[in-house]
């Protein structure tokens, strides 16, 4: 919901939009629900224990991280592992560690999908591609089982899976919007009912930077991203082994925006590519951090003179990682927001 409002708050700016977030049993919450004031961006106002709370990013410096905690000839599954980012992470894993890749994709193989097998294959074990539905639960469980009999044990999961239709709201149908959805909502889900048992020593959700900027246009898959980012938290408490979730910011050499034309409009908007050497880095400090979740952008400039749409303030330095962390705020009259730092 928060980023399915998101979206629709920037969609329609004319509307005066609140999401609010608390216990409707509460009687504190109703009494204040209807002084929250309206957020032209659309982003929340949570109440927890008498107290409101305002996400915002904070930017981060890592300090310089031991060894990631793959293992050496380690197994990871990859689901979307035929995808860009999965190829990316395949490579450093492959070339690093000699590990050995299990990609899970909806299609048949292809001939593009062998190509990039072939070429990994000259770096060290060459992926093993299995068409699955990572969203069907019977179709996971039988990838599953086949990966369990040819290797044994697997060590990490990463859910890479993703489905763009962006539209306007109004636009949009409903089977473009659960398309968008499935792929993050559903997979998620199944993910973690299929692999429950297994001792892993991670999983990673690959997540977005519109769980926080909720752009116009993408409305279904902001709402997914921040289904993921929200599931991720949950499974983290319930689960003995560590799972991360990593927002990316604009990726433009690789994935599926990879073209000149929008790496040109994202330029205009200040906002640089992340390259694979970056993107590897970042995701080794945050798997051999102690925090649960962190975002890359990249930008072209200082990030306080970007235009719009980058994440909330405040906003990271060029290059830098942040994290996202709720904070105190105040609801008073309508017309007035005080937000405490």
């Amino acid at each position: 919901m928060h980023g399915l409002v998101g979206a629709l708050a920037k969609e329609y700016e004319d509307w005066k939009i609140r999401l609010v977030d608390g216990c409707p049993a509460d009687p504190a919450f109703l009494d204040h629900v209807l002084r929250v004031p309206a957020d032209p961006r659309g982003d929340a106002w949570v109440y927890r224990a008498g107290e409101w709370y305002r996400q915002h990013l904070i930017a981060c410096e890592l300090e310089a991280a031991p060894e990631a905690p793959y293992r050496r000839g380690g197994v990871y599954v990859v689901i979307g592992g035929a995808g860009g980012l999965g190829e990316v992470l395949s490579e450093h894993v492959i070339r690093t560690y000699g590990a050995r890749l299990v990609w899970l994709g909806r299609s048949a193989p292809t001939a593009a999908i062998e190509a990039k097998i072939a070429r990994l294959a000259k770096l060290g074990p060459a992926p093993i591609y299995i068409a699955c539905d990572a969203a069907d639960r019977d179709s996971l469980e039988r990838a599953y089982r086949r990966i369990k009999a040819e290797h044994g044990q697997i060590h990490g999961v990463v859910h890479a899976a993703i489905v763009l239709r962006d539209r306007s709201l109004l636009q949009m149908d409903e089977d473009r919007f659960r398309a968008s959805l499935r792929a993050k909502v559903d997979v998620s889900v199944r993910l973690a009912q299929v692999f429950a048992q297994e001792p892993l020593d991670f999983v990673v959700f690959f997540s977005s930077l519109q769980s926080f900027a909720k752009a116009a246009g993408q409305s279904n898959y902001a709402a997914g991203c921040a289904f993921k980012d929200a599931f991720a938290s949950q499974l983290a408490r319930a689960w003995p082994v560590a799972v991360k979730v990593i927002n990316w910011g604009y990726w433009g050499s690789v994935g599926i925006v990879a073209s000149e034309g929008y790496r040109a409009r994202m330029a205009q908007l200040g906002v640089g590519s992340i390259e694979p050497a970056d993107g590897m880095a970042a995701l080794d400090q945050l798997l051999s951090s102690p925090l649960s979740q962190l975002v890359l952008l990249k930008t072209m400039q200082p990030a306080t003179e970007a235009a719009e749409p980058p994440p909330p303030a405040p906003r990271a330095a060029v290059g830098r990682p942040a994290v996202a962390e709720w904070s105190p705020g105040a609801v008073s009259h309508p017309s007035h927001q005080a937000e405490q730092r």
